[in-house]
């Protein structure tokens, strides 16, 4: 389950928010896991060693974002834009990656 207090600062401050909040806190892990984020414009997201395990990100614009060390087992990312996504050692276990 996503931790309320990780998703009222990507919901409010959209990626440049939560960006600037990456940079002031880059120790910490965010805990995203099991969120809907489906046809969101995350483009160029910092979601560095974040726990996506489970979360929706169907139809998202996630060009450029920073997925690596990302664990995103079990997520959907159907039909995301994910060019130039940085993935190095993320974990895609049972992640589906479908196009129409």
């Amino acid at each position: 389950m996503a931790n309320a207090e990780h998703l009222k600062i990507l919901n409010e401050g959209k990626v440049l928010g939560w960006n600037e909040w990456r940079k002031k806190n880059p120790n910490m892990k965010p805990d995203l896991s099991g969120a809907v984020f489906d046809g969101e414009d995350l483009r160029g997201v910092n979601f560095q060693n974040t726990d996506l395990r489970d979360t929706s990100l169907r139809d998202a614009k996630l060009r450029e974002a920073e997925l690596y060390r990302a664990e995103a087992e079990g997520a959907k990312f159907d039909n995301a834009d994910m060019l130039w996504a940085r993935c190095d050692e993320a974990s895609f276990i049972e992640a589906s990656f479908n196009t129409p």
